[in-house]
């Protein structure tokens, strides 16, 4: 929030970006225009002071130079572009981020969890089916285990499916 205070026309970006990332834009979109691109638009990740991370997107204000008794409006089509200001969008994306990130571990802590679990469910299944005169205590162990492992994947998946419903109802937007 205190980032979105120091925009501001006439204010110097470099008091809240970091100057090398917008400088090295600049760079792109002078070399676009050099290699004749109409329309050298760059796109960009940085922080903001305060540490937010907004996305950027930088566009060149062009003045064109009129050649051969051209207008200055643009309507020649030999004129040259010189920059002469720089239009930016930008838009935090902190949020949607760290969003995203929620859903890679709830991701990862759901096949790491399921993993294991079927994992023994399986050795359970195949000891079982591979030696069916198996000793009735030694059945009802496996048994057991399949028992449990079943219990927790079910236990599992449950508190996965309600930190989804977390993460999803977080991103609803609200009219």
């Amino acid at each position: 929030r205190d980032a979105a205070i120091a925009f501001g026309l006439g204010r110097s970006l470099f008091g809240v970006m970091d100057r090398n990332v917008v400088l090295h834009a600049l760079e792109h979109i002078q070399e676009r225009l050099k290699h004749g691109d109409a329309r050298p638009v760059i796109h960009f990740v940085t922080t903001v002071a305060g540490g937010r991370l907004i996305r950027v997107q930088m566009a060149p204000v062009l003045a064109i130079t009129a050649v051969d008794g051209a207008t200055a409006t643009g309507a020649s089509t030999r004129g040259d572009a010189r920059i002469s200001g720089y239009v930016l969008t930008l838009e935090d994306i902190q949020y949607s981020v760290e969003t995203a990130s929620r859903h890679n571990r709830l991701l990862q802590s759901l096949t790491e969890g399921t993993r294991a679990s079927l994992a023994n469910i399986r050795a359970a299944i195949e000891t079982i089916l591979a030696f069916p005169e198996i000793q009735p205590a030694r059945r009802k162990a496996f048994e057991q285990v399949i028992h449990d492992e079943a219990q927790a994947l079910s236990q599992h998946l449950a508190a996965a499916i309600v930190d989804y419903a977390d993460c999803v109802r977080a991103e609803w937007p609200l009219a």
